[in-house]
């Protein structure tokens, strides 16, 4: 889509009545859109496939084919094109139809301009977003060639950038980071990347078993090393063979297993429990941990000798508060997939929505941005998501014991609580009269200018 500086995005328009038509390329050319106007709905498919538009706007009601059929033959067309549906007094049940069969949203003749510019603002800023993030997409799949690796900050574009130069080596990395930022998937992007990739990749969590177990996870154990031992038993590090072993929170391990996988590492044998037949570990060791091992070495809870074979490469994970450009494209990735999986039409987050989300700290980071939105696909009534529906981060914002406050003053916390007001009951309000904007006004006791004001500023 590439557009004109001066133009805001191209617009068809549909419907049978020629003065509509040319009512609305008039008041869309003042507004900077590129309208295209089309009176036989039955040439959509030509037209659309010569303008390539940004949003079609249609009528409902048509002799030839109806706005039905234009949303389905523009969702077969290109399903990212926004259709707004245009009703006639008394259809509204028919609209409500055309939005659960995935249409962007309906106006209902006869609608208030400033009510038309609002929901076209909405549609061209979705449609940028959905193509901005495709073309992400497209350019991570061509760089790392994977399409679960969703970010576009430069600080994970350097983490991955590392993790590529390291991957065809022999070399131990060490991933650090706080719980929930990627680790794991950065592991597993190390190994799809190796000479290693076609052998086992097996993930070694050293915080699931007591200290004796997890010694038999990890080296296996003889017939008869001790009670239960009935037959022989593999450990990880045998069936993970000439592949990758991921050792996940390293730093929670006890100093007996780490004497005993620091002699791994320096000999590249190991013994079964219980046995006295050495094994080969052709294995490649990759370890995560959210803890500062240099400081757990200054405490004496890690081995500084461990630590030095375990840090030949470190890679630091970021935090999600420290790429905050990333948040909203890891939300839509999320919401595409639980919108599918949970068989709803859900195109994207509001606006206000979004701001939320970029100002929320994310203390679970990427795993806490996946549950929340998930639970906010399955709590959406709408196409998009609200701040209603993010309820778990408005509530995380006001509690007062979450450390929120702090550097804060009383004015400041003060009007970050009113404009959070604002922003949740101006936001419901116009989703309850459909952007009607005298409706909204009447309902809540404030002039139009007033409701203008508060959409410009929120963003609504």
């Amino acid at each position: 889509m590439k557009l004109r500086m001066d133009v805001k995005g191209k617009v068809v328009i549909i419907d049978d009545e020629p003065d509509f038509l040319k009512n609305m390329a008039r008041i869309l050319k003042r507004w900077q859109y590129d309208p295209v106007i089309l009176q036989d709905s039955l040439t959509v498919e030509e037209v659309f496939k010569a303008e390539q538009p940004d949003i079609v706007l249609t009528d409902l009601k048509m002799p030839k084919l109806d706005g039905f059929g234009v949303l389905r033959k523009v969702s077969e067309l290109n399903e990212d094109v926004p259709v707004i549906i245009i009703t006639g007094y008394g259809s509204i049940s028919s609209a409500v139809m055309a939005m659960k069969e995935g249409a962007y949203d309906y106006l209902s003749k006869p609608f208030e301009l400033d009510e038309l510019q609002v929901v076209l603002k909405r549609a061209f800023e979705q449609r940028q977003l959905r193509e901005e993030n495709q073309n992400l997409h497209a350019q991570l799949l061509e760089v790392y060639g994977e399409r679960n690796i969703v970010f576009s900050s430069e600080k994970m574009h350097n983490c991955f950038k590392m993790a590529k130069k390291v991957a065809n080596t022999e070399a131990t990395v060490l991933i650090t980071g706080e719980s929930g930022t990627g680790k794991e998937l950065l592991t597993r992007f190390i190994h799809t990347h190796s000479s290693r990739a076609k052998k086992p990749f097996i993930t070694f969590d050293c915080t699931a078993l007591p200290e004796n177990l997890l010694e038999t996870e990890l080296f296996g154990h003889e017939k008869g090393a001790f009670t239960g031992a009935i037959m022989d038993r593999s450990g990880i590090i045998e069936m993970a063979g000439r592949g990758t072993l991921f050792l996940d929170e390293i730093g929670e391990l006890s100093p007996n297993l780490q004497a005993k996988l620091l002699r791994v590492l320096q000999e590249r044998q190991y013994r079964r429990v219980g046995g006295n037949k050495y094994f080969k570990a052709d294995v490649r060791f990759i370890a995560a941990t959210n803890r500062s091992l240099e400081s757990e070495v200054k405490k004496g809870n890690f081995r500084e000798d461990l630590y030095y074979r375990l840090n030949v490469f470190p890679i630091r994970m970021p935090p999600l508060r420290e790429r905050p450009e990333d948040i909203f494209i890891l939300g839509m990735h999320f919401l595409k997939n639980y919108a599918q999986k949970n068989g709803k039409h859900i195109k994207g987050f509001s606006p206000h929505a979004r701001q939320l989300m970029e100002e929320y700290r994310w203390p679970g980071n990427v795993r806490e941005l996946q549950n929340v939105v998930e639970r906010a696909v399955l709590l959406a009534e709408g196409e998009d998501i609200c701040p209603a529906d993010l309820s778990m981060l408005v509530a995380a914002e006001i509690k007062p014991e979450n450390g929120q406050f702090a550097g804060y003053n009383f004015k400041e916390i003060k009007n970050k609580h009113i404009e959070m007001l604002e922003r949740e009951y101006f936001s419901n309000l116009l989703k309850r009269h459909k952007g009607n904007i005298t409706k909204a006004s009447e309902e809540a006791g404030v002039n139009r200018r007033t409701i203008h004001r508060l959409i410009n500023k929120y963003h609504l």
